[in-house]
C-alpha cells in the first residue's frame, strides 16, 4: 500500500460518548499525583521511604566537578535506556544519591543547569530533544515532562542547586539512541545497560513494519450524516496489504468540532481531528 483514497459516511445517530479510564503514568503511580501538583516535599518523601529503583525508576547525583556534557551523558543514557525497555517510560531524579535505593538529597550545581528554573527547565528539554535520535527516524517525539525544583524548597537550608525529575514516555515504536556517544541503551530491571552491535541491529529488525498515516479532510456535515474523504499512506519501512483506523467522533461537539467559527456546515475548510488523525490538505 502506497496510497488510498475513499470517502467515508457516518451515520451520527448511532454515535455515543466514549467511556474509559486512562491509565495511571508511572507519576501517578509514584507520588499518587499528577505531576502538575507535585512539590520538592513529594521528592523527600521518596528520601525518607528509601524507595528502590525500579525499570521505571533511577536516580542520579553529580559533583561539583562534573562537567557539563558528562551531565548531558548521564541524562541521555537514562532518557535512552527508559525509550528502550519494555515499559517505554520512566522518571529520572536528578539530585538523589544512593545505590539502587534513595539515600540522601544530593542538588545539582546551579553553574550546571543555570541559575533560575526557567533556565535549567530549558536546558534539559533542549537536551533531549537535540540529541535524541531513532531508528527507524521518529515520527512523534516521546512524551516530556521536566520538573526543577530549588534545593532550599526541600529545606536543604541553603544549599544552592536544583533536584529535576525528568519523565519520558516512548510514543514511537523504534530504537533509540543517543547522538552523544551514538550508543543505545536499555533500562533492565534497576540496571541501564549499553546494548552491543548485535543486540541493537536486532531491535532495528525486529521493529521494521508499515506505518500508515491517514489524512483526513471534512466533506460534508447534515443532520445525521459526516462524510469525511479519508486517504491513507504507508511511510514505513515494508509494505502492508492491510491497514485498520480507529476514528472516534463525538456528536455532542459534531458541529462544534467539524464547522470552524465563521463557517457553515459541509464547509471543505480543513480541521484538525484531536483523537485520531491530522487533516492538512484536501484529499483527492
Amino acid at each position: 500500500m502506497n496510497g488510498l483514497g475513499y470517502v467515508l459516511e457516518v451515520d451520527t445517530n448511532y454515535l455515543g460518548e466514549s467511556i474509559g479510564s486512562t491509565p495511571l503514568s508511572i507519576i501517578e503511580l509514584l507520588f499518587g499525583k499528577t505531576v502538575e501538583n507535585l512539590s520538592c516535599n513529594d521528592v523527600k518523601v521518596l528520601v525518607e521511604n528509601k524507595v528502590v529503583e525500579s525499570p521505571r525508576l533511577e536516580f542520579k547525583a553529580v559533583s561539583e566537578d562534573t562537567a557539563e556534557g558528562k551531565l548531558a551523558e548521564l541524562i541521555m543514557k537514562s532518557v535512552v535506556g527508559f525509550l528502550n525497555s519494555d515499559e517505554g517510560e520512566g522518571i529520572l531524579i536528578l539530585g538523589i544519591r544512593g545505590k539502587e535505593r534513595a539515600e540522601e538529597l544530593a542538588c545539582i550545581p546551579r553553574k550546571l543547569l543555570g541559575h533560575n528554573k526557567d533556565a535549567a527547565e530549558s536546558k534539559l528539554r533542549n537536551w533531549v530533544f537535540s540529541y535524541l535520535a531513532s531508528i527507524p527516524p521518529m515520527i512523534t517525539p516521546p512524551r516530556l515532562i521536566v520538573r526543577v525544583f530549588d534545593c532550599r524548597e526541600c529545606g536543604l537550608g541553603c544549599s544552592e542547586g536544583w533536584i529535576t525529575l525528568v519523565y519520558v514516555k516512548r510514543a514511537f515504536d523504534a530504537l533509540y539512541y543517543s547522538k552523544l556517544d551514538d550508543a543505545a541503551y536499555q533500562r533492565r530491571g534497576s540496571e541501564t545497560r549499553r546494548l552491543s552491535l548485535e543486540e541493537a541491529l536486532h531491535v532495528v529488525s525486529a521493529k521494521r513494519q508499515p506505518i500508515v498515516i491517514v489524512l483526513m479532510e471534512l466533506k460534508k456535515v447534515e443532520e445525521n450524516k459526516v462524510r469525511l474523504n479519508l486517504l491513507m499512506r504507508n511511510i514505513g519501512s515494508i509494505p502492508t496489504n492491510v491497514a485498520v483506523s480507529l476514528i472516534t467522533i463525538s456528536k455532542r461537539a459534531l458541529l462544534g468540532r467539524l464547522s470552524p467559527p465563521g463557517e457553515t456546515p459541509g464547509s471543505s475548510q480543513p480541521f484538525r481531528d484531536s483523537s485520531k488523525g491530522y487533516i492538512t490538505q484536501r484529499c483527492y
